[in-house]
């Protein structure tokens, strides 16, 4: 199963009445062309306009050219399962995983864990 990943720039126009849809851009995001897993989970764009990417293997940033790991001294997104991805108010993302708990990503590139520790239910 191949994934699409589409970008916007801005926001949406109409299709122009005066063209065909076949005459419509499409640009196709697949594992050929540098997407890191076939399967996406959930697809996010933040406010800074970047699109967040969760897959089987963890979190991918795309900035409209390329993908790439976001960095994360901690590794605690490195082999991660994500299964949702949420922004607050105040730009930060958070992240909900598959056994990793509740992963908060703020604004700053700062990550922090929560978990059962912290007063999660449970760590899926």
């Amino acid at each position: 199963m191949a994934a699409t990943v589409a970008s916007w720039a801005g926001p949406a126009a109409a299709i122009n009445p005066n063209r065909t849809l076949s005459q419509a851009l499409l640009r196709k995001w697949q594992v050929q062309q540098g997407l890191p897993q076939a399967t996406i989970f959930s697809i996010r764009q933040t406010t800074d306009g970047y699109l967040w990417l969760g897959s089987q293997s963890g979190l991918f940033r795309f900035d409209g050219a390329r993908f790439s790991l976001p960095p994360d001294e901690q590794g605690l997104l490195t082999g991660a399962w994500i299964e949702d991805l949420c922004e607050d108010a105040d730009g930060n993302l958070w992240i909900a995983t598959d056994g990793s708990g509740l992963i908060q990503r703020k604004s700053d590139g700062t990550i922090s864990r929560f978990g059962q520790a912290e007063g999660l239910l449970s760590e899926e």
